[in-house]
């Protein structure tokens, strides 16, 4: 809850109040919200190893759903904002520098996310839940990461990487 007052009071801009702004926000706390519980909930499972592992699990699956819901997101936001990625642009931050945004964006906030999800998957599947609690530490680092420069794209200039 308190992601979603942050991006409330942090996106109070025209391109907000739009349908892409609204899936934008949510797909945002929804990714955010799934990697904090399974990382709360990996902390858990240390103090009670006894617990099954299914909810690590069905955390696994959800948050693979939101991945996709924002990979999707993101890729239509550069499919209609194509200009800023044209060499030459003068667009946003300029060719170079949105190009290093977007591929800070999509290799941290996409590709290690996606990664580190399938190995705190597998791990939770073994039970090895110390392990997975490491691995889910550094989920969260990514997926922060990933909001950010996100978060920074879509409010300066309004495209929700």
């Amino acid at each position: 809850s308190l992601t979603i007052i942050g991006f409330l009071l942090w996106g109070v801009e025209a391109h907000f109040f739009t349908l892409i702004g609204t899936v934008y926000v949510l797909s945002a706390t929804l990714l955010m919200g799934i990697t904090i519980y399974m990382m709360a909930l990996g902390h858990y499972y240390l103090v009670v190893p006894k617990l099954s592992e299914r909810p690590l699990v069905v955390g696994s699956y959800l948050l693979w759903i939101f991945l996709v819901m924002k990979m999707s997101l993101s890729g239509y936001a550069m499919y209609e904002n194509w200009n800023y990625f044209v060499e030459g642009s003068r667009l946003g931050d300029g060719f170079m520098m949105n190009w290093v945004f977007a591929s800070m964006r999509i290799l941290w906030g996409f590709g290690a996310l996606g990664a580190l999800s399938y190995f705190s998957y597998k791990l939770a599947v073994m039970r090895s839940f110390q392990s997975a609690t490491g691995v889910l530490y550094t989920m969260v680092f990514f997926v922060f990461t990933g909001e950010l420069l996100s978060g920074y794209f879509y409010h300066k200039f309004g495209v929700a990487l």
